[in-house]
């Protein structure tokens, strides 16, 4: 038996037993109290975890001994998501600092893998759903996918997605996407710019190569003016990096053309390439 072994409660969970050791208590202030103070969890030495979610726990326990955690090799990349957000929420209900940090930065990678799935749907009802968290980073990470994403994500006709349902039953997720909703309604409109010629920029959800899996979900775009290299047309726009955009010229300014032409590229080729100066 460990010297503070006597001293130290049991951390008990659905599947785990472990050592309550002084290093879970430096580093929650929840453990410390009960550890410390005039708590049953203190006289009995043990400490009941089994109303939280049982993959948070171990994560969070495997935090305490080495500064990071992972997904069990049977969790699905769809679930990941989910499993990141109940890690944050038991990360702030005790008080473990800067686990929430990890576990956010975790969970904008998995949205960025998965935002398409069920998996992104059920991440974002348990967040809204979360009454206790002290902070709303994980409704501005699902806020602001959704809108990079909300033509793929609520394409008409409505169809009963778990997205479309968790409008009428959650008001502040209903209320969070008006804005998005309109920036939608307004990016799809045709724009003129200052040198009064007429551009469409269309976006089409697909993975950006020069991107990788690291790129900013949380930046807002600032409007840009581009000349399109096929029909030396401008267009005013704001563009996102990760999606592709189409950019379909202007009869006016292609010389006897008998057919539609466009030209598509990633937001990143468009800004990188294509900004007129």
């Amino acid at each position: 038996m460990a010297a503070n072994e006597a001293a130290s409660p049991l951390i008990r969970s659905i599947g785990i037993a472990m050592d309550f050791s002084c290093i879970l208590v430096s580093q929650s202030a929840f453990f410390a109290r009960a550890c410390e103070g005039p708590f049953r969890e203190a006289r009995d030495r043990i400490i009941d975890l089994r109303g939280d979610d049982q993959a948070a726990v171990e994560a969070m326990l495997y935090y305490f001994y080495h500064g990071t955690y992972h997904a069990a090799s049977t969790q699905q990349p769809h679930s990941l998501p989910l499993f990141h957000a109940r890690v944050y929420f038991l990360a702030d209900k005790y008080f473990v600092a800067p686990l929430p940090d990890l576990a956010l930065a975790n969970f904008k990678i998995a949205v960025l893998r998965s935002w398409h799935s069920e998996g992104f749907a059920d991440a974002a009802q348990e967040i809204y759903n979360n009454t206790t968290s002290r902070d709303h980073r994980l409704r501005i990470v699902i806020r602001e996918t959704i809108s990079g994403h909300a033509a793929a994500l609520f394409p008409p006709p409505a169809s009963g997605t778990k997205l479309e349902q968790m409008l009428a039953d959650c008001p502040q997720f209903a209320a969070d996407l008006v804005p998005v909703f309109s920036a939608a309604l307004r990016e799809q409109a045709t724009t003129t710019d200052r040198l009064g010629m007429v551009g469409r920029a269309v976006r089409e959800v697909r993975p950006v190569p020069e991107l990788g899996d690291l790129a900013d979900i949380g930046a807002e775009p600032s409007e840009r003016l581009y000349r399109c290299p096929r029909c030396e047309d401008h267009f005013r726009v704001a563009i996102y990096d990760r999606d592709f955009y189409t950019h379909h010229c202007s009869p006016a300014t292609v010389a006897q053309q008998s057919q539609v032409v466009s030209d598509t590229r990633s937001g990143y080729a468009w800004r990188t390439q294509y900004t007129f100066q």
